[in-house]
């Protein structure tokens, strides 16, 4: 384990001080690019029965989110939503670009009716379309010229949803049964809770009376191992620990009591009746959707789907009185195990269960895939893409009026390859096919992959395209590959979260998510399997070891457990959202963030700190602070000012005075709020100590929720009315489940540009390490994502390697950009680039232009001067002979921005000549006709001839008359 020295620390401070200000944005993908803002906004419109608007995103990404010359150039793309994160977003980039000037381009998609309208120097509207359609008309509008360009095979046609259906229906009569015990009076009591047939649901609830108590419940895994079902402590004493949980079939379950002082605990475990179905699933990846109904007085039900494994995978949830649905997707083949349970103590139920399994379409996911990818490599060529699902005459129109020579051919999986590479071939263009995710990975050449799911939202492919296109990062598609290994991934880290979601209900009004011990089944098994099998299918599918992840998805899509996996071993980061429409204003602000940031953030840091350690932070050193001294020194000493408060005004007016990062050392009350401390001090603590002792009961850890004069709950949704826009703060948390429910997503609604926090609960000591260690390279200047593989190796479980004794598990996610940086390293107020400066509109200057006869071989020689601001592609001379047809020369450049050409004038009376200058975007300039008489030419040289020869005559007369002169003499 690292630990900072007093050597290492001065360092640190010596190279913050030194490098606050001198360390440059560069290496996005593996390539140093300057990150450049481009004067655009792009809003489209939300169309929620297809795909149209993504595939407009993806056809627009190459023009507005691009790759050139050593840069790449960025501009925000929304859908057209007036939600609080979008009108966040809208405001900061307006007011960026008013600095100078004013928003120049605005790009609109269909019909924009919730965002009003946008005052721009320039309107650029497209209806929308189908893909193929769109993608030409975008072509047709916004490109002139582009020697390359990439086609994708996409497929409109609605995919075959093969589902079977099946019914189960039954009644539950019997009536709960409960049994109580006391155990003995000691610090640890151990129990068995024995099956009943027929009763698969237990509720268990303990009273130790004063005593101080934690109750822990555990089943025997399928596997043989330990798994953990419940794990509850209370900080207060008198309150009871309960639970309600599910027997998983062929299981056995137990329970422990650890009390302080010892003590006896009066337990009384509860039976609910149900019944359990069985359901087999033949293909993978699929999907099993259940409908419970009931009827029966005074009754409720639950079902729960139990996975092949024997992991709650899913649990069902009320839609209306007697109603509820369960919905599970990415399921893989085997026996799975639908358990419907009554959650009353009273009452008979009549229910039925309709069920409906179905396919998830792998070559949905190979199509969007092939989208996707299309998009990015179109960004990193900067060259137009066509959406395509027919070889469409309009197709090679457009190719041949962009004066396209090669194309490059994108259908992972699809047979219409062989097709369309014949067709284009043989319609004159050089094609290179790309038909696999690895060699689109090797045309690409970056070491990072983003990957999405389709399953619950195929629009995700748009967003995740978005962000690589930024990175020049692969998509990837969960669920796309042909080989059912791969499925696993999606199933696994489903499967885990699934367990810690609905394995023990709480009746504490929300589930908690436990930190899972190294010794259980999730971490020591399956978090480690799921590491294997994601490294494997990368390898495998691209080709190489991949170092850089990015998940673009909701937590409850592709779980956090697969971020967990993987970090500490690679550099991994997740674009949160609930949906893909919040997603890519997150994304957008995440590429802005380095420009728009700058117009209201400082040097400052604020700090909420009312839950901390006492911990000896130098090696070899008998030296012990708080944690928040520990912080303040690092800050202060990093040039940075920080601010620290606990009550929440003093909090929101820090936030809204320019803050850059936001630290909370707290309870984080499972996910749903704070815990603050009034009146405002700089740290809070225990009750009886003061801010200069705050560890009253001298433990070493100070948890001033004890104090109740002081310390008060603050719900997020609270928070969230109290709170205005951010402006891409960076909120970092050592809170308890931060990290899941609704705290990221109040910050993400608020335009925060990074979140760190646990989805777990979080082990004090260990919390505070991590905390101080990401800030600390933060401070530094390290980017999010390195920062945060830094942290996991230091202080957490990392499954790319065997776990070796006890390790902090906590599973601390991050929800950015990987590759941000924390303000000021980095960011600059530089004027956004014009769509003008980057795309050519100016036609060249030809200066001069001049010609002449040389009669001694009867050619005509042109001669012209032309410039042009981006450079002049080609300099063409047309001619014609006698109002014949036109013929063409290309000139030749002699240098000095000039270019000469001679032609032939063979027996021609009258030449006809006009000049074309073309740039490097087809822009062209062309001089007047001019007419040349040929006959008077002629003429002029024969009356000259005639003059010059009496001339010759008379000269040659006088010097032979010299000459005898010369004799005679």
């Amino acid at each position: 384990m690292l630990r900072i020295t007093k050597v290492s620390f001065l360092i640190i401070i010596l190279v913050c001080s030194f490098s606050a200000y001198s360390i440059s944005w560069t290496s996005y993908g593996d390539s140093a690019e300057t990150v450049l803002p481009l004067n655009v906004l792009t809003i489209i419109e939300n169309n929620e029965h297809s795909l149209w608007d993504e595939f407009a995103m993806l056809s627009l990404i190459p023009y507005v989110v691009f790759h050139e010359n050593n840069a790449v150039y960025v501009s925000p793309i929304v859908y057209d939503c007036n939600n609080l994160p979008t009108q966040y977003l809208l405001e900061d980039w307006l007011n960026y670009c008013s600095q100078y000037g004013g928003l120049d381009t605005l790009l609109t998609v269909g019909n924009i009716s919730h965002i009003h309208s946008m005052p721009a120097n320039h309107v650029i509207s497209f209806k929308l379309e189908d893909p193929l359609t769109f993608s030409l008309d975008v072509a047709e509008k916004l490109w002139t010229y582009s020697d390359e360009a990439v086609i994708a095979l996409i497929n409109e046609i609605a995919f075959n949803d093969s589902s079977s259906e099946i019914m189960f229906s039954g009644s539950l009569t019997s009536p709960v049964l409960e049994t109580e015990f006391d155990t003995p009076v000691t610090d640890l009591a151990s129990f068995t809770i024995d099956r009943i047939d027929g009763y698969p649901g237990c509720h268990l609830s303990v009273d130790s009376g004063d005593a101080f108590s934690i109750v822990e419940v555990l089943m025997r895994t399928k596997l043989g191992n330990v798994e953990q079902l419940f794990l509850e402590w209370l900080p207060h004493v008198g309150i009871k620990n309960d639970t309600f949980f599910i027997f998983v079939p062929g299981i056995s379950v137990s329970a422990a009591i650890k009390t302080y002082p010892k003590s006896s605990s009066h337990v009384k475990v509860t039976y609910f009746p149900g019944k359990i179905h069985y359901i087999l699933v033949n293909s993978s990846p699929s999907y099993i959707h259940a409908t419970l109904k009931w009827s029966g007085e005074n009754t409720s039900l639950k079902l729960y789907l139990i996975s092949p494994d024997g992991y709650i995978y899913s649990s069902s949830s009320e839609v209306s009185e007697g109603l509820h649905v369960l919905k599970a997707v990415g399921v893989k083949t085997g026996k799975w195990a639908l358990v419907v349970v009554k959650t009353s103590n009273y009452g008979i139920a009549n229910y039925t269960i309709e069920v409906s399994i179905g396919n998830h379409q792998r070559q949905l996911g190979c199509m969007l895939e092939t989208a996707a990818n299309a998009a990015v490599l179109a960004s990193k060529l900067h060259a137009p893409l066509i959406l395509a699902d027919i070889n469409s005459s309009r197709i090679i129109d457009e190719l041949r009026r962009l004066h396209v020579e090669k194309v490059y051919l994108l259908g992972i999986n699809d047979d219409r390859v062989v097709q369309f590479h014949e067709w284009l071939i043989n319609s004159g263009f050089i094609v290179e096919v790309l038909s696999s995710l690895k060699s689109i990975r090797e045309m690409l050449g970056a070491s990072g992959c983003t990957m999405f799911s389709y399953f619950e939202n195929p629009s995700e492919f748009a967003p995740a395209a978005l962000i690589s296109a930024f990175h020049n990062f692969t998509v990837l598609a969960l669920g796309s590959s042909h080989c059912e290994e791969h499925d696993d991934i999606y199933y696994i880290a489903k499967m885990i979260w699934g367990w810690l979601l609905h394995s023990s209900d709480t009746y504490h009004g929300h589930k908690e998510l436990i930190c899972p011990y190294p010794s259980y089944e999730i971490s020591s098994l399956w978090m480690t399997k799921l590491y294997d099998k994601t490294v494997e299918m990368l390898i495998d599918r691209l080709g190489f070891e991949v170092r850089k992840v990015i998940i673009s998805s909701s937590r409850y899509d592709i779980t956090a457990a697969l971020d967990r996996s993987l970090a500490g071993s690679l550099i991994v980061g997740r674009m949160i959202g609930l949906d893909h429409i919040s997603r890519t204003v997150f994304i957008s602000r995440n590429m802005l963030s380095r420009f728009i940031a700058t117009l209201n953030m400082r040097n400052m840091i604020s700090a909420t700190f009312t839950t901390y350690a006492k911990i000896n932070w130098s090696e070899g050193s008998p030296k012990i602070e708080y944690t928040p001294d520990s912080l303040k020194t690092l800050i202060e000493r990093s040039c940075y000012e920080l601010e620290a408060h606990t009550h929440l005004p003093n909090i929101v007016s820090s936030l809204e005075n320019g803050s850059c990062m936001w630290i909370y050392l707290g309870h984080g009350m499972g996910g749903s709020g704070f815990g603050f401390f009034k009146p405002d001090v700089w740290r809070g603590y225990e009750k009886g100590g003061s801010v200069e002792n705050p560890d009253a009961n001298f433990d070493g850890f100070v948890d001033s929720s004890d104090n109740e004069e002081h310390y008060y709950y603050y719900s997020i949704y609270d928070f969230n009315a109290s709170i205005g826009n951010l402006h891409s703060m960076v909120f970092i948390s050592y809170g308890c489940v931060s990290g899941a429910w609704e705290v990221p997503t109040i910050f993400l609604q608020h335009g925060a540009s990074a979140i760190m926090a646990s989805v777990t609960t979080a082990y004090a000591f260990f919390a505070d390490k991590v905390i101080y260690a990401m800030v600390k390279y933060m401070v530094i200047g390290k980017k999010f994502g390195e920062a945060f593989r830094y942290v996991i190796r230091e202080y957490c479980a990392v499954y790319g390697k065997k776990m070796s004794g006890f390790v902090y598990t906590s599973w601390y996610i991050l929800m950015g950009d990987i590759d941000l940086t924390l303000y000021p390293r980095g960011y600059s107020s530089c004027k956004p680039v014009l769509l003008s400066e980057v795309y050519d509109t100016e036609k060249p200057r030809i200066l001069q232009f001049s010609y002449r006869v040389i009669t001694e071989n009867n050619s005509l020689q042109i001669t012209v001067k032309a410039t042009d601001n981006k450079g002049i592609k080609t300099v063409v001379m047309y001619y014609s002979f006698d109002n014949s047809s036109w013929n063409k020369v290309e000139m030749q450049f002699i240098g000095n921005s000039t270019y000469t050409c001679t032609i032939k004038l063979n027996n021609a009376r009258t030449v006809y000549i006009y000049v074309e200058a073309v740039d490097f975007f087809l822009n062209v300039e062309r001089t007047a006709v001019k007419e040349i008489h040929l006959e008077s030419a002629y003429n002029l040289q024969l009356i000259l001839v005639i003059l010059f020869l009496p001339c010759i005559a008379i000269l040659v007369a006088v010097i032979v008359y010299r000459k005898c002169l010369c004799k005679v003499s």
